[in-house]
């Protein structure tokens, strides 16, 4: 039977990284649920949903974003969970919708919360990744200023700290949802990542489907 491989959690904790890995051994349709926000940005419109739109227009603007994250990291998940509420049920059709066709998918993206899993009656497997550490502004900053197609490229190294502190109290979210509805959590340590990528792709890959 076909099988959704699913991971989510924080921004930038190495999901992508993690999807690569697991394609590489479990060669499948991939896809990142940024890119389903992305469509649906296209087509809905502010007025109507504007949940869809507040990341969109707090990451355009980098002293006003970096103001707010430091100010109301907590805010700034209820934003980003807010947003997902309403991609979410396209992710899920989407899935579904390639699973009746009998292949194996998997869908990376911080749209994809425990809360939302406990109501499908598909085959999945799941990991969610988070980094909590002080010190993770550190690497993003690493990643971003040398890649000129990263979305935070020109970022101030005060401003991408400003959003690792939305990236920790993601991840503390995440970690606690996950704990709550008995889903695995896999903390990326930056001083090892490759140690935290194996676990997580032991996680999708060498177990039995939920």
């Amino acid at each position: 039977m076909a099988t959704a491989y699913l991971i989510g959690g924080a921004p930038r904790v190495g999901k992508t990284t993690l999807a690569m890995r697991v394609i590489a051994r479990h060669p499948m349709f991939a896809v990142s649920a940024d890119a389903v926000r992305d469509v649906l940005q296209g087509v809905l419109k502010p007025a109507t949903h504007p949940d869809l739109f507040e990341m969109l227009e707090l990451s355009r603007h980098e002293s006003a974003m970096a103001k707010f994250l430091d100010n109301h990291p907590y805010e700034g998940v209820t934003m980003q969970n807010d947003e997902s509420a309403i991609v979410w049920p396209s992710i899920n059709q989407f899935i579904q919708t390639h699973l009746s066709d009998g292949q194996d998918i998997l869908v990376e993206g911080v749209e994809i919360l425990p809360e939302w899993l406990t109501y499908v009656t598909y085959d999945y497997k799941i990991v969610f990744l988070g980094n909590t550490s002080a010190d993770h502004a550190n690497q993003i900053a690493m990643q971003a200023h040398p890649n000129q197609h990263d979305w935070m490229h020109r970022y101030t190294d005060n401003s991408i700290a400003s959003w690792a502190g939305l990236v920790r109290e993601f991840s503390r979210y995440v970690k606690g949802q996950a704990a709550e509805h008995d889903m695995p959590f896999i903390e990326t340590n930056d001083d090892n990542l490759e140690a935290s990528m194996r676990e997580a792709e032991r996680v999708l890959l060498d177990q039995t489907s939920s």
